[in-house]
């Protein structure tokens, strides 16, 4: 009981506080990169099958040997897709387009990492959400949109008690933040969103368009490259927005054509 209060004390705090303090908070919990390399064979064991099951999901346990902090981000990951595929292919994606972004803005390799990390994980609070809301076919209702807007801090709420995830709560908390401070949960603007939760902003939002929903299709990418460009300044850091749409441009025969695939992990 006391943890749970802890928690969720510290999950208030992060919407209190200036999320610029992840840059260079937690350097002893740094995140090595075998763990990506080990989530990353895992995602793609698991994503590759045609069936799923809990106890296979992510290959033979004797072929594979994992570091626990891998073992904990794919265990998360399993659950999400558990609660609902939809979402946790769509993280998977969402830490790809997050790792070209951060590429082509020459971020250094630990910034990188912590991103592709938050990145799988954006969306880990939609464990949280219901079903009913979560998996409805066609869009949200104003109340529904407003409980859906609480899985930043849902999300914080689950990685608060993994120490190792430290780093990674604002990221997790604040990728819905507009530049202009139009966006949620705290209402952040400019550099007081940390830069790390605007290029997973960026990459959340390419996918979003991007890929098909029960009620609508998906936006070809010169559609999501004008959006792009209205949206910068507004909704998007305008130089993450000149560099996406500088990826966009370069990529965009590879992104359709895993379109027509229903790939877009790898």
């Amino acid at each position: 009981m006391k943890r749970k209060h802890a928690t969720r004390s510290r999950s208030s705090a992060l919407l209190e506080q200036p999320a610029t303090v992840w840059r260079h908070s937690q350097r002893n919990r740094v995140i090595e990169d075998a763990w990506l390399t080990d989530v990353s064979v895992g995602l793609k064991v698991g994503f590759d099958r045609e069936t799923h099951s809990t106890t296979s999901l992510f290959g033979p346990r004797n072929k594979l040997v994992r570091s626990p902090q891998a073992e904990t981000i794919l265990g998360l990951i399993s659950a999400l897709n558990a609660k609902d595929p939809y979402t946790a292919r769509h993280s998977i994606r969402v830490e790809s387009y997050a790792r070209c972004i951060a590429k082509r803005l020459k971020l250094g390799p630990e910034i990188t990492k912590m991103i592709r990390i938050a990145a799988l994980l954006h969306d880990i609070g939609k464990i949280g959400i219901a079903d009913s809301i979560l998996t409805k076919k066609g869009p949200l209702t104003e109340t529904e949109f407003e409980t859906m807007k609480e899985h930043p801090a849902l999300g914080a709420s689950i990685l608060g008690p993994i120490h190792f995830m430290d780093p990674l709560l604002p990221l997790v908390v604040h990728h819905h933040e507009w530049f202009d401070g139009n966006g949620y949960p705290a209402g952040l603007s400019a550099d007081a969103i940390p830069f790390g939760a605007k290029v997973i902003q960026a990459a959340d939002c390419v996918d979003a368009m991007m890929w098909p929903r029960s009620y609508r299709t998906g936006f070809p990418i010169s559609k999501i490259i004008t959006e792009f460009e209205e949206g910068s300044g507004s909704q998007f850091d305008p130089n993450i927005a000149r560099i996406t749409i500088e990826w966009l441009h370069e990529y965009s025969a590879i992104m359709e054509s895993q379109l027509a695939k229903g790939a877009g992990y790898d």
